[in-house]
């Protein structure tokens, strides 16, 4: 890994979360943007972005046990587009999400900098 073999990585700014106020100042339409207002969906969606929000630890993993390979895929494959740009665009919300916090760590990394 990039350097850092047989040693944990460590970032001290990532010690010190931003409260959850500023960090919704950035990017701040994205609690809104999975589900219909009053949903049970829109309910779920945001409780993880606080719980993301709160969480030092954001990156999730990808359980890779359920993915097919190419070479193991079927000659035909049933393709629900939908569901695709549905998990596509949560993921890249929950990527904003946690660019949240990077970019007010970095902020302050910066300013002190200069």
């Amino acid at each position: 890994m990039a350097g850092f073999k047989d040693k944990p990585f460590h970032l001290p700014r990532n010690e010190l979360a931003p409260p959850i106020d500023l960090q919704k100042k950035i990017f701040p339409w994205i609690e809104e943007a999975v589900g219909k207002p009053d949903s049970r969906e829109r309910r779920i969606w945001e409780k993880q972005c606080l719980e993301d929000m709160s969480d030092s630890e954001t990156i999730r993993t990808v359980d890779m046990r359920h993915v097919t390979y190419f070479k193991d895929a079927p000659e035909v494959v049933q393709e629900d587009h939908e569901n695709e740009s549905t998990i596509g665009k949560v993921k890249f919300l929950q990527l904003l999400v946690y660019l949240r916090r990077v970019i007010l760590q970095d902020a302050v990394a910066y300013l002190s900098d200069y």
